[in-house]
C-alpha cells in the first residue's frame, strides 16, 4: 500500500534530485533524461508524467524554463536567477 509519507517523501526525493541535475548542468536537461536518473537512482518508478506534476510548481514559479527540443521533447532549465552563487575559499 502507498501511505501518504511514502509519497510525501518520494515527491521529495523527485524534487531534491531535479533540482540538483539542473543546478548542476548550465544549458539544461531534457525531462526523459531527469526520468531515466531519477529511476536509476531510486527504488521506485518515476514517469516523465510523475515528474512533470511533481515538478509543476517550480514551472508555474519561473524557477524552470520550460521549453521543446525541436524533436518536440520537453526540456527544462534553471532559471538564472535561481542559481545559487559558487562559493570560494
Amino acid at each position: 500500500m502507498k501511505t501518504q509519507k511514502a509519497r510525501r517523501n518520494r515527491r521529495a526525493k523527485i524534487h531534491e534530485i531535479s533540482l540538483s541535475l539542473l543546478g548542476a548542468s548550465d544549458e539544461g536537461l531534457r525531462v526523459s533524461y531527469i526520468q531515466r536518473v531519477i529511476e536509476d537512482s531510486c527504488r521506485f518508478r518515476c514517469s516523465p508524467n510523475t515528474l512533470g506534476q511533481v515538478m509543476r510548481s517550480c514551472v508555474v514559479s519561473g524557477m524552470i524554463e520550460q521549453s521543446l527540443t525541436k524533436e518536440g521533447h520537453s526540456f527544462w532549465k534553471l532559471n538564472p536567477v535561481y542559481i545559487p552563487p559558487m562559493e570560494t575559499d
